[in-house]
């Protein structure tokens, strides 16, 4: 029995009205992407954002925002407010005058964020380990950058980074040559952590979340050891920081959140700086110091730090074993 035109036609319009709706979500969706891909806010939140629009009745695949280098970590941060990306001209990798090999520890310099857990990390594996972090930065040849974590896989990022009036406001450059331009490998792998986590305040050392237990292992994957410097006699952590040298491992040490304004004052003055981490260079195991990488560049020097200092003032040592 045919169907009656009334009908027919009630079908028809039903089936216009349900195409037109379905036209409108995808653009809705669309256009909600742009805008917040645009505002800058984290991946997680454009991901909970956007419903894919479903095609024969099942939802396409959601597109991977840690894959895509136009969604940047959101900028806001605790010290910076209102940066905006603006593309750097650079290399991953620029060897720079009077380093031995293009990754070197005077390539990492702080910027205006509290993450130097993180950078203080990265200094460390460029003393110790510098091919474990070219492993881990991929130059894609479109202008993008695959960087690779332990904790968390591939992130793609490009070459923009927050600026304000022409300033870099986190990770810094690193070596800089008319030819190639600057070094932007720690900014890279800021970049990728922080749009990981979210944004770049999401990436500061009392409100990052990591499964790992510091940020080496978080890149590598090996385990890191927690040493104690006020648990340990002088020959114990020297004999230990030794072999860990002598082993390649990279190592990092945390000082101590003091609050007694005499003592700060007294750890400033050994060139430790409270609530900081810093990166360990080298172990001088008979004359029983460390020299250490402050984070905040090259030019913040540390002098040579005694068993006495460490014990006093520093909460922990990791090192990044094999």
């Amino acid at each position: 029995m045919p169907v009656p035109q009334a009908a027919t036609k009630k079908v028809e319009q039903a089936t216009a009205l349900a195409d037109a709706k379905k036209e409108i979500k995808q653009q809705a969706a669309s256009a909600l992407l742009k805008e917040t891909t645009q505002q800058n806010r984290g991946f997680a939140a454009q991901t909970a954002a956007l419903k894919p629009p479903k095609v024969g009745g099942q939802p396409e695949p959601a597109p991977d925002p840690k894959k895509d280098p136009a969604v940047n970590p959101n900028t806001e941060s605790e010290h910076v407010k209102g940066a905006t990306y603006e593309a750097v001209k650079g290399k991953a990798f620029v060897k720079g005058a009077g380093d031995e090999k293009d990754i070197d520890p005077n390539d990492v310099s702080q910027g205006q964020l509290g993450d130097c857990y993180f950078v203080a990390a990265l200094a460390a594996l460029a003393k110790q380990s510098p091919e474990t972090l070219r492993s881990r930065v991929k130059e894609n040849g479109d202008g993008t950058y695959t960087v690779t974590f332990h904790e968390g896989g591939d992130v793609v990022v490009d070459g923009r980074f927050p600026m304000k009036n022409g300033n870099v406001q986190f990770a810094s450059k690193g070596d800089e040559t008319p030819a190639e331009g600057a070094e932007l490998w720690v900014m890279l792998i800021e970049k990728a952590w922080a749009k990981l986590k979210g944004g770049y305040e999401d990436i500061r050392g009392s409100k990052v979340r990591m499964s790992s237990t510091d940020a080496m292992q978080a890149i590598t994957g090996k385990e890191t050891k927690v040493l104690r410097p006020g648990s340990m006699n002088e020959a114990e952590l020297f004999t230990v920081l030794a072999d860990a040298e002598a082993k390649g491992w990279p190592a990092t040490l945390g000082v101590k959140n003091l609050t007694d304004a005499n003592e700060i004052k007294a750890a400033k003055a050994t060139g430790l700086v409270p609530n900081h981490a810093f990166a360990i260079l080298k172990v001088d195991k008979a004359g029983k110091t460390l020299t250490l990488y402050n984070p905040w560049g090259a030019e913040y020097k540390v002098p040579p730090i005694t068993f006495d200092t460490l014990s006093k003032y520093v909460q922990n040592i990791q090192i990044n074993k094999d």
